[in-house]
């Protein structure tokens, strides 16, 4: 989880993930989007009642570890 409690540091962290795309993530992709499936949604807690966090399993559609 990532906390943004001023601009700057919401400046900085556009600046990061725009390098990120840039340097490694073009890479990985080719500059073409992904085509992905999501599957069933999953919880962090052991207790459902108190969940804060919720996420989906992701596959890639060509069966690639991308």
């Amino acid at each position: 989880m990532l906390v943004l409690l001023s601009e700057q540091e919401i400046q900085q962290t556009c600046e990061i993930l725009q390098r990120c795309k840039e340097e490694f993530i073009n890479d990985i992709t080719g500059g073409k989007p992904l085509e992905v499936e999501m599957e069933g949604i999953e919880y962090m807690n052991d207790d459902p009642g108190m969940v804060d966090v919720l996420y989906a399993k992701v596959h890639m559609k060509d069966g690639s570890n991308r």
